[in-house]
């Protein structure tokens, strides 16, 4: 009886730890979704700001990914680093052209949560 009852502890803590790993990764998940977002309404002034201290367009003609690739600034504090264009030039340079060309910001977000389905299965 003992043994039962332990084994169904382990299992619900486990249950438990699992249900916090996918809230995680979920939240993980709306925080790129949302840095894209973000970058797509600067590098199409949909926000009204100066892009160009946040996001500089590679000059690189050997990418792969999309035509709209982003290049990294000198990060002069680890404090800046964690910023959200810093991270999230790392998954805009991944996403393809079908994305980052889209029209409208609805269109963005469609096709953007549409290839994060298709790349995670």
């Amino acid at each position: 009886m003992l043994a039962r009852i332990l084994l169904n502890v382990r299992f619900n803590a486990k249950g438990k730890i699992l249900l916090l790993f996918d809230i995680i990764s979920a939240l993980e998940t709306l925080r790129i979704i949302v840095d894209l977002t973000t970058c797509y309404k600067l590098m199409n002034n949909f926000i009204d700001s100066d892009s160009t201290k946040l996001l500089v367009a590679s000059t690189s003609i050997h990418t792969t990914g999309n035509s709209r690739k982003l290049t990294k600034n000198h990060i002069p504090n680890i404090s800046d680093a964690n910023m959200f264009h810093n991270p999230a030039i790392n998954f805009w340079d991944e996403l393809p052209d079908s994305v980052v060309s889209a029209t409208s910001i609805c269109s963005f977000k469609r096709r953007l949560v549409s290839f994060m389905e298709n790349v995670g299965s």
